[in-house]
């Protein structure tokens, strides 16, 4: 669940087409002057994880919506210390060798770093974050989303500060 954060990235879409891109404040997403129809609010932020709200239709008004999209993703993915404040841990288990690909990204969807792209053994493996940013920098925001990329396999867990 998205609860309060900010800068989750949520697209309108009416049928197959992208009409309108905002991102949330406090949890929430506004779509302002829409035309009526049917419409649903959509949120990915790496692969399949997301989700999209049911169909609505709009008759004559704007559309508020809080809380409705629930971003969840499967295997496990598991940083100790969280919320954190100097450094993390992520854990996550492989069923295979393969080649592993994990990033911190804002909450929008955005790079901020990339802690690993390499190939990993099957078993459980842990990446270490230090709160900075690819160029060194530490970030500034509270709250993040750590990614892995294993083949198909697409996982992510938000991380706290």
């Amino acid at each position: 669940m998205i609860g309060d954060a900010d800068g989750v990235s949520v697209e309108l879409f009416h049928g197959t087409r992208s009409v309108a891109h905002t991102a949330t404040v406090d949890g929430v997403y506004t779509f302002t002057g829409l035309a009526a129809g049917d419409y649903a609010a959509r949120s990915r932020v790496v692969g399949v994880i997301g989700d999209s709200t049911e169909t609505f239709t709009i008759a004559n008004a704007d559309v508020f919506a809080r809380d409705t999209l629930r971003l969840a993703s499967t295997g496990d993915l598991t940083p100790t210390p969280n919320p954190f404040q100097a450094r993390t841990q992520v854990w996550f288990d492989l069923p295979e060798s393969t080649q592993v690909v994990v990033d911190i990204l804002d909450l929008g969807g955005n790079r901020v770093r990339r802690l690993l792209n390499l190939g990993i053994p099957a078993g459980q493996n842990a990446v270490i974050w230090n709160g900075l940013d690819q160029t060194g920098h530490a970030v500034t925001g509270s709250t993040y989303w750590v990614t892995v990329v294993a083949g198909p396999d697409r996982r992510a867990h938000l991380l706290f500060r």
